[in-house]
């Protein structure tokens, strides 16, 4: 049953018909602010899903190329050691010498070939002047080719003499075949000119017969004066047939004479041109010969590939023997870039290229002591390489740092190769709203098309 309140029940219960209207202005301010808080941030992030950007970019995840580290220095023949010229800790400059070897052998060895190059020069250049119908030879080559051989002047002057005597025989035997052509000339032409004598005797001896028969006749004449004729007739007609066969002979051998005289020069210069070729092949042998032996010779002094410091030399001791294609000591690089392999996902792919920069991360060592250090993409294989092992696919990239920012917070020395790395490749920059538009984008393209 309900009671009736009394009337100072009533008063201490709150008036909720004066309070209603405040009570509603108070929550329709706190709505009002609620939206516009919410659309505020709904049209910040808006605006900044617009236009903030954030790049894509690939990770190249690898290690330190041998290239990057230390340079082991051998020698390809090995050798004696006779002077030490750095040793550990020293500083060197790419080019240097850091130890020489005994030469000796390898001088010898020069020598030799080059004493022999310079004899064979001497005597191509003695044929190219037979060749060329030169006056002189020019020895100038050769005489270069030849320093230091005390033997080679005395080689000159013989080719000088050889050029002198040969071309002497060939103008002597020129000069003799031109003499032996004329002396035939003239015995052809006083055979015919016997022939013409004997012919006008004959003529004569002719009418003496007609006219001694004449005289027989009338028996004024007696018979063995016709007979003797008729042997003097037969006599003159022998010795014209004798003449003119020794004309025949004369100009056969006359023009034998000249072919010969015309070969001599042709002969002389085949010679001397088949001559020339051996001896020019012989020089080129040699050439290559010297170029061997003179880089051995080369070698015997070890240079320093790169500049840098000196480590782990093993040549301690003067007279030491070197092996052959052992490492005889390593060069720390001070310069050129650290070279960074590894691997790039195909997904990836796209977004690196040459040139693009880069951000390296050594894990070898703590970030504290080393930061990101700036990079460069410096190559991007075209194709995939699957690896056998793990079946993974991947492109090979290498990324290049400069070695004097490693340098700032690390040894060089201490970079092994083979020490892992990451590198972070930025590629094109997108604003937010393309990552989040994207999915959308992909799904209505593979929606839209018909079965």
């Amino acid at each position: 049953m309900t009671e009736k309140l009394t009337g100072e029940q009533s008063k201490a219960l709150p008036d909720f018909t004066e309070r209603s209207p405040k009570l509603a202005n108070r929550l329709r301010g706190v709505a009002l602010t609620g939206g516009v808080v919410i659309f505020g941030f709904m049209g910040g992030f808006t605006v900044w899903a617009a236009t903030a950007p954030l790049s894509a970019g690939a990770v190249v995840r690898g290690v330190v190329g041998p290239e990057a580290s230390r340079k082991s220095v051998q020698h390809l023949e090995g050798g004696i050691v006779s002077e030490i010229l750095a040793r550990d800790g020293d500083f060197v400059k790419r080019g240097q010498p850091l130890i020489t070897l005994e030469r000796a052998q390898a001088l010898a060895a020069v020598g030799q070939v080059r004493n022999t190059l310079s004899r064979r020069e001497a005597e191509v250049a003695r044929l190219s002047a037979q060749l060329s119908g030169a006056e002189e030879i020019d020895f100038a080559g050769a005489i270069a080719d030849a320093d230091g051989d005390p033997t080679f002047p005395d080689f000159v002057k013989g080719q000088q003499a050889l050029f002198v005597s040969s071309v002497k025989a060939l103008r002597e035997k020129q000069q003799l075949l031109r003499t032996q052509i004329d002396k035939l000339s003239a015995q052809i032409e006083g055979a015919k000119a016997r022939i013409s004598g004997s012919e006008r005797q004959r003529e004569l001896i002719d009418i003496q017969i007609d006219d001694t028969q004449s005289l027989m006749e009338k028996g004024l004449a007696r018979k063995p004066l016709l007979l003797d004729l008729q042997r003097r007739r037969s006599e003159l007609d022998t010795e014209i047939a004798g003449l003119n066969s020794d004309i025949k002979r004369a100009e056969i051998e006359k023009i034998e004479k000249k072919i010969t005289l015309d070969n001599a020069e042709t002969t002389f210069l085949n010679d001397t041109s088949t001559e020339l070729a051996k001896a020019r092949s012989e020089v080129a042998g040699l050439s290559a010969r010297l170029a061997a032996s003179s880089d051995i010779l080369t070698r015997t002094q070890v240079i320093a590939p790169a500049t840098g410091y000196v480590l782990n030399s093993q040549a301690k001791t003067i007279g030491g023997v070197i092996r052959p294609g052992t490492d005889i000591l390593q060069i720390v690089p001070t310069e050129g870039d650290l070279i960074i392999e590894g691997r790039v996902s195909p997904a990836e792919i796209r977004n690196i290229e040459t040139g693009q920069d880069a951000r390296v991360s050594f894990t070898t060592f703590p970030m504290r002591d080393m930061p990101m250090i700036p990079g460069k993409v410096i190559h991007v294989a075209a194709d995939a390489i699957t690896d056998q092992q793990t079946r993974e696919t991947y492109y090979v990239a290498k990324v290049a740092v400069d070695r004097a920012a490693f340098a700032a917070y690390a040894k060089v020395e201490d970079m092994k190769p083979g020490s892992p790395v990451e590198a972070y490749v930025e590629a094109r920059k997108r604003v937010a709203m393309e990552y989040f538009i994207e999915p959308v984008v992909h799904s209505f393209r593979r929606s839209f098309r018909e079965q």
